[in-house]
């Protein structure tokens, strides 16, 4: 795949954690009655990205002709759900006002569901337990093409080596450079979150 197809489909990746970080953001200083200003929308998106900062370094390594990045960064601490979030939220909290965290806090949940929701069959699901347990968990899913679709699903260990082992190119191939829901729903989101921006600041 060459770099520039790859940088488009890396584009796509980030299109639902950008318009969910805007219309949270949107929402939450709404919800709060306080003036949102653009930079509140920037955070925003930095919270909803956060745990998926461990991919800029691999990532750039193979665009500049590198090994081939692969799925496994969701092993990692920056995707245990009880560590990443209190500590995100309460280092906020020493340094800002109490909405920041709850922004911190909010856009983290949301990126954590959507990665337990994410790629399905294909998808490793989060460890939403750890480091206090060791399986990983999805919602609105299935082990396997064919299956019925669980409104919690314990990923099983077969599916766990097959979703490891799959690369970028493959992931990116397979859900953002074909339709997919995701890849639709991604896209909807960020237009949704484009259109508060546009309706805001115009």
């Amino acid at each position: 795949m060459s770099p520039f197809k790859k940088l488009f489909g890396l584009g796509l990746t980030l299109m639902l954690d950008t318009g969910s970080g805007i219309l949270v953001a949107h929402l939450l200083w709404w919800a709060l009655g306080l003036d949102i200003q653009w930079y509140h929308y920037l955070l925003g998106i930095v919270f909803a990205k956060l745990p998926d900062v461990d991919e800029v370094i691999p990532f750039a390594i193979e665009l500049l002709g590198g090994p081939e990045n692969d799925s496994s960064h969701k092993s990692l601490p920056t995707h245990y759900p009880l560590l990443v979030i209190p500590i995100v939220a309460v280092a906020v909290l020493l340094a800002a006002p109490s909405q920041y965290a709850l922004l911190a806090a909010t856009c983290l949940l949301v990126h954590f569901f959507h990665d337990s929701w994410q790629s399905q069959e294909d998808g490793p699901g989060v460890r939403w337990l750890a480091p206090f347990g060791k399986r990983y968990y999805q919602v609105l899913s299935m082990n396997a093409k064919g299956e019925p679709i669980r409104l919690l699903l314990v990923v099983s260990p077969e599916h766990l080596e097959h979703a490891f082992g799959i690369t970028a190119e493959y992931w990116l191939n397979t859900t953002f450079f074909r339709f997919s829901w995701e890849n639709a729903i991604g896209i909807s989101l960020f237009l949704a979150g484009f259109g508060v921006l546009i309706a805001h600041f115009l």
